[in-house]
């Protein structure tokens, strides 16, 4: 994957994770205090400027309550 692909890969992870999360009425201060994390690491996620490790995205899941397949963007057979 180059560079590019994975920036383009990061913002579409971010337009998924807040479609999620407005879907869930949730907002950013909200997610972040149940993630244990601070609101700027939700925003720079939602836009794409921050890296996510698997860790945070796991607890993404269960605060979305979605399958890592579907915050990831993945489709299973």
């Amino acid at each position: 994957m180059t560079e590019i692909e994975f920036k383009l890969y990061q913002k579409k992870l971010g337009d998924r994770i807040k479609r999620l999360r407005i879907a869930k009425d949730l907002s950013r201060s909200q997610v972040a205090h149940v993630c244990g994390v601070e609101e700027r690491l939700i925003a720079d996620t939602e836009n794409g400027k921050e890296d996510c490790y698997l860790d945070f995205l796991i607890v993404l899941t269960d605060c979305l309550e979605v399958g890592l397949s579907e915050l990831m963007g993945f489709e299973l057979d």
